[in-house]
C-alpha cells in the first residue's frame, strides 16, 4: 500500500513540473562558429543500440594503456564526453556543464555510473589530460572518483566518434591555415555497462533530472530506487531534441490503474468488515 501511495503522489508530481528547458541541440566551438562553412558535416548521428569496441587501447591519466572496457562492465552505466583539451571554446562549457550537474545530483562518479572525457586529437598527452582533471576536481570540490580524462591515438578516436555518430573535422584559420580549431558537436553519450548507446544529452550544460534519468535508463533496472524509476516512466525521452518531457498519457493511466487499485483495496477491506461485521451478529443470535 506504501508503494501505491509514493506511485501516486510520483504521477501528481510529474504533472506538476515546470516546462522543459530548451537549449542548443548540436554546438560548436565559439571560435569558429561565425564560418557557415565550418558547420558543413558536423553533427551528430545516433546510433541508438550500437556497441562500442570495448576493446580499443586509450591512455589514462597516468600515462598507461589500457582498455576502454576498463571502465565499462562495473555494473553501472558511462558517460562519455567527446572533447579535447586545448579547446578554448564549446569543450570547457560542456565539461562545465557537466561538473555543475553533479554538484547538483545526490547519485556520484565511482558508484552509480562511471564519467569518459576522451580528446578526439591525438596530439594530446596524458599530461594535459591529468592537469585538466586536476583543474575542474579542484574547481567544483570533487575527489575525483569515477572521473576519467583519457586520450588516444587517431584511428581509435576515429573508430569511436564513428561508433558514437559524433562527426567534427578540423577548421583551419584563415589567417594562418598551420593553425585552426576543431569545429564538432555538444553532447553527452549515455552508454550502459555493455557498451551499448542508451541516450544522447545535448548542449553545454543539462538538467539535473535528465541527466539521472538517462543514467536511470542506461542502468537496466540496476540503478535508482523504485520510485526513481517510476518517475522515469511517467517521462519520455525526445529523440529530436535529446531531453526528457513529460508524457501525459502515461502519467495518467498509471494514475488511473492506480486509482483504481486503491479503489479496489478500499472496497475489500470495507466488505471484509461488513461480512467480519455480519458473521459477529449471527454468533449472537
Amino acid at each position: 500500500m506504501k508503494q501505491f501511495f509514493t506511485i501516486l503522489f510520483i504521477c501528481f508530481f510529474a504533472l506538476s513540473l515546470s516546462a522543459e528547458i530548451d537549449g542548443p541541440r548540436v554546438g560548436v566551438s565559439t571560435n569558429v562558429d561565425k564560418d557557415p562553412e565550418a558547420l558543413k558535416g558536423v553533427g551528430v548521428e545516433e546510433n541508438f543500440g550500437a556497441h562500442l569496441n570495448l576493446d580499443l587501447m586509450v591512455t589514462n591519466e597516468a600515462g598507461k594503456q589500457v582498455a576502454l572496457g576498463t571502465y565499462f562492465k562495473k555494473g553501472r552505466p558511462v558517460v562519455i564526453n567527446m572533447v579535447y583539451y586545448s579547446c578554448g571554446g564549446t569543450c570547457n562549457a560542456l565539461l562545465t556543464g557537466s561538473f555543475m550537474v553533479l554538484n547538483e545530483l545526490e547519485w556520484k562518479p565511482g558508484e552509480h555510473f562511471e564519467m569518459l572525457n576522451i580528446s578526439f586529437e591525438p596530439k594530446e598527452n596524458h599530461i594535459l589530460a591529468q592537469a585538466k582533471k586536476d583543474n575542474y576536481l579542484k574547481q567544483y570540490g570533487i575527489d575525483g572518483n569515477g572521473i576519467h580524462f583519457l586520450t588516444t591515438s587517431q584511428e581509435v578516436a576515429d573508430e569511436i566518434t564513428k561508433t558514437l555518430g559524433f562527426k567534427y573535422k578540423w577548421v583551419p584559420s584563415k589567417e594562418n591555415p598551420d593553425q585552426g580549431d576543431y569545429s564538432h558537436p555538444s553532447v553527452s553519450h549515455v552508454l550502459t555497462e555493455e557498451g551499448k548507446i542508451s541516450r544522447y544529452l545535448y548542449g553545454i550544460s543539462f538538467p539535473a533530472r535528465d541527466y539521472k534519468f538517462a543514467i536511470t535508463e542506461a542502468g537496466e533496472g540496476k540503478i535508482g530506487s523504485f520510485a526513481e524509476r517510476v518517475l522515469v516512466f511517467c517521462f519520455q525521452y525526445d529523440k529530436e531534441r535529446g531531453k526528457y518531457v513529460r508524457n501525459a498519457m502515461r502519467v495518467m493511466s498509471l494514475g488511473g490503474l492506480l486509482t483504481l487499485i486503491i479503489l479496489g483495496t478500499f472496497l475489500g477491506v470495507l466488505w471484509k468488515s461488513e461480512f467480519f461485521k455480519k458473521n459477529t451478529q449471527t454468533e449472537k443470535l
